[in-house]
């Protein structure tokens, strides 16, 4: 056996009887070291939410669907009894059954004239209604809301506008 293994064995005998023998003080101080630590990483970085970052065909497809639940849901309400110039009561079904519309096409899908006349009396009564809240309502909507970027939904309600024209 050589010198070297007979002090490591000597020093490991020695570790294994300091661990058992901690006084209490002694792990007391090694909690609040840890305690202390954390504390000063916790105050030296300030935690920061960042907002996330989505892409613009998140954005596009959830644009379109918040201006169709706004519009169902005043509708529903009776905000726009004035303007719907089919019978009312057909004209209310007809939204219950769409009013979860989740995209662009969809949305298209119930503005554009259709073949049969009643529902294209239907359809006409929803493509006035969301002619006007675009055309009138809609700013107001965007800047008294919760919508963190309004620039991006303003220049959507340019396109959508474009597209109605067409229609």
């Amino acid at each position: 056996m050589s010198v070297t293994q007979s002090v490591e064995d000597n020093l490991a005998i020695l570790n294994k009887n300091n661990d058992s023998c901690d006084t209490p003080l002694t792990s007391q101080r090694r909690i609040n070291w840890k305690v202390e630590m954390r504390k000063m990483v916790l105050t030296k970085l300030p935690i920061k939410k960042s907002a996330p970052r989505l892409s613009q065909s998140i954005k596009s497809k959830n644009i379109p669907k918040n201006i169709s639940k706004v519009i169902t849901q005043q509708i529903l309400k009776g905000y726009y009894n004035d303007l719907i110039k089919c019978n009312l009561k057909t004209f209310l079904s007809f939204i219950k059954k769409n009013k979860n519309i989740l995209n662009l096409p969809s949305l298209m899908r119930l503005v554009k004239p259709h073949k049969n006349p009643e529902v294209n009396c239907l359809h006409q009564c929803f493509r006035k209604i969301c002619w006007y809240f675009i055309k009138k309502q809609y700013i107001g909507y965007v800047f008294n809301s919760k919508i963190k970027d309004p620039q991006w939904h303003l220049e959507y309600r340019n396109a959508i506008l474009k597209i109605f024209r067409e229609i």
